[in-house]
């Protein structure tokens, strides 16, 4: 069998900091104009309805995800990985996987939370601030390293990382533990729904 490179998105799916996340969206959004938010409600919608629905100005976007990256910071030292999720990246790691993370988060609090979790094992981590950019990432991955698509899961818990992993022409695998609910996941078609970490071992069967 040829080797698997597995992508993982990083929140909501490796680290559970969406509430830590949420919690600073509703912090600082009376300084950009913005409601607060409850996150819970807004698992049944598409990552772009969800961006429609908070109405955050575009020009205003790349200085609000500073900040937030910014003060996420400061709560890393207390974000653990979903239960199950570690052992699973260790028998992935055994079983010869390439492992790689791309998020919309920092590498700085990426790789604080690896050291923390002791999980800082993964072959490369990419961060870019566009919202919708995974599929460039993906892409270039595949130039990269030069390998078939469909050796290549990726790994996410939006409707957005779907659409880059088909947009790709790489393997999609939706876990339902993060920020959409099964339900709008499995509306997108997904090559894989995954309700533990320890069912990514199956499919690589």
């Amino acid at each position: 069998m040829s080797q698997k490179i597995i992508i993982f998105d990083f929140d909501g799916v490796i680290a559970d900091g969406l509430p830590a996340l949420g919690k600073i969206y509703n912090e600082i959004a009376g300084r950009y104009n913005l409601k607060q938010v409850n996150f819970e409600a807004l698992r049944d919608l598409t990552s772009r309805e969800i961006v429609k629905r908070i109405d955050l100005p575009f020009y205003k976007l790349p200085f609000f995800i500073r900040e937030v990256k910014k003060r996420f910071r400061s709560e890393i030292n207390s974000i653990k990985t979903f239960a199950g999720m570690k052992e699973t990246l260790f028998e992935l790691k055994n079983r010869g996987c390439q492992l790689g993370i791309i998020t919309s988060n920092s590498k700085e609090n990426v790789k604080e939370f690896l050291k923390n979790n002791e999980i800082d094992f993964f072959d490369f981590l990419y961060s870019d601030t566009n919202l919708f950019g995974k599929k460039r990432k993906i892409k270039n991955l595949l130039r990269k390293l030069k390998v078939d698509s469909k050796n290549i899961i990726f790994v996410g818990d939006e409707t957005r990382d779907i659409e880059a992993a088909k947009k790709s022409g790489v393997i999609s695998a939706a876990v339902t533990w993060g920020a959409n609910s099964k339900n709008t996941l499995e509306k997108q078609n997904p090559d894989f729904i995954i309700e533990k970490p320890e069912e990514l071992i199956k499919i690589l069967v």
